[in-house]
């Protein structure tokens, strides 16, 4: 116990609570600089002032990018600032690194089909290594912090503080420790109840309770394992896709042509804009199969050339968005066939498979999911039998490798 409470320790968890502070309060202003340009801009206008501040966004990634990558070190990515190997991965240039998270909020916020949460987190890595540099500990030590911060700028801007953890020890393999545990509960569990504040912690999509019966998890489980071959496919072409991204002055030409194929498409699919919310919802409520079809194919490939051609951000949301619609397409054939009858626990459950394989995380991607939906609990039993079957199927392939 003396060796618990030693004076490391406690200072470590005493920059926990400083960096939840500091994370949360950053929270609050990217939100509100999202919800200013999502809420109060964007859809607040005609389809075709839409379409038009969709080019805008997409004329505004193409240059901001561009500038912003013309220096050898370019953007430092989370993982390479969680376990540096060079001077700049460890300190990250402030004013670059920060220029692209108000990016990524700021195109998002105007449409953009990528997702919002990377620049959360990398804001709170960004803090964590200037906070870090100031302080003596070592690398590992440094690790967990900036992990920690993190998964807490995750966690505030979306209310989900316990799902944030696992993504600590699932995703970054930070080593199971009660002192590592704590640091990363501290500050994902402090930013959340400072951004509190602020932003709403209310459920993000609504789904009314559903009987769950045997029928329920037997087809849960199917839908877990045909959603499975179309996200390997979806998280192989994107990782290709952010690997071979347009960097150079190709991005002042490409990615805005995309952005206008967005507008475009907008125009009659105005869900297909932003990070995949008004997607899930819209796949909750029911829709036609045919608008089904079209906006499953459309969202994938959507996102995919963003990422080809120069935008960052998170595939989270777009995961879950095009794991629900096509859960929906699914379900709706099933239906036109007889063999299934509508729920949305079904949607729910193709959303957190599509999800759990993109992440390779089946817990933290059923934890998200469950938060999302306010953790309602008759969606809890098809959630974890899901979880279970993308645990056992990685499992399997790590297995055969």
């Amino acid at each position: 116990m003396r060796s618990f409470l030693s004076k490391n320790n406690i200072s470590l968890l005493l920059l926990s609570v400083t960096l939840a502070i500091m994370v949360g309060v950053g929270a609050i202003i990217l939100h509100c600089v999202f919800d200013f340009f999502w809420s109060d801009i964007l859809q607040t206008s005609t389809s075709g002032q839409r379409s038009q501040l969709v080019i805008v966004s997409g004329l505004i990634s193409s240059v901001g990018w561009y500038f912003l990558q013309r220096q050898s070190n370019g953007i430092i990515s989370l993982k390479k600032q969680i376990f540096p190997k060079t001077s700049s991965e460890q300190l990250p240039n402030f004013g670059r690194q920060m220029g692209h998270i108000l990016l990524q909020i700021v195109t998002v916020g105007l449409g953009s089909p990528i997702g919002k949460e990377v620049a959360p987190r990398e804001f709170g890595s960004l803090l964590s290594t200037y906070l870090a540099k100031k302080v003596s500990i070592t690398a590992e030590e440094r690790s967990v912090l900036v992990a920690a911060s993190t998964v807490a700028g995750l966690a505030a801007i979306y209310q989900i503080p316990f799902a944030s953890i696992l993504f600590a020890f699932e995703i970054y393999r930070i080593p199971l420790t009660i002192l590592n545990f704590l640091i990363i509960a501290i500050t994902s569990y402090g930013a959340t109840f400072i951004a509190n504040i602020e932003i709403s912690n209310a459920p993000m999509y609504h789904v009314a309770s559903q009987p769950v019966n045997w029928s329920i998890l037997v087809i849960s489980s199917f839908m877990t394992l045909i959603t499975i071959p179309t996200a390997k496919v979806f998280t192989s072409l994107s990782k290709s896709a952010s690997k071979h991204r347009t960097k150079d002055r190709r991005i002042l030409w490409q990615l805005p042509v995309v952005f206008v194929l967005l507008a475009l498409l907008s125009y009659y699919f105005p869900s297909l804009l932003g990070n995949g919310s008004l997607l899930i919802q819209s796949s909750l409520d029911g829709m036609r199969l045919s608008d089904a079809v079209a906006l499953f194919v459309l969202k994938f490939i959507i996102v995919l050339l963003c990422l080809r051609f120069g935008s960052y951000g998170g595939t989270m949301t777009p995961s879950i968005s095009i794991g629900a619609v096509f859960g929906e397409v699914i379900v709706l054939l099933g239906g036109v066939l007889g063999w299934v009858k509508y729920s949305p626990i079904f949607i729910i459950i193709s959303a957190c498979s599509f999800l759990g394989v993109t992440m390779s995380a089946p817990f933290t991607a059923g934890m998200i999911v469950y938060s999302f939906i306010g953790f309602q609990e008759s969606y809890m039993i098809p959630i974890l039998i899901s979880v279970g079957i993308l645990f056992s199927f990685e499992f399997i392939v790590k297995k055969l490798k």
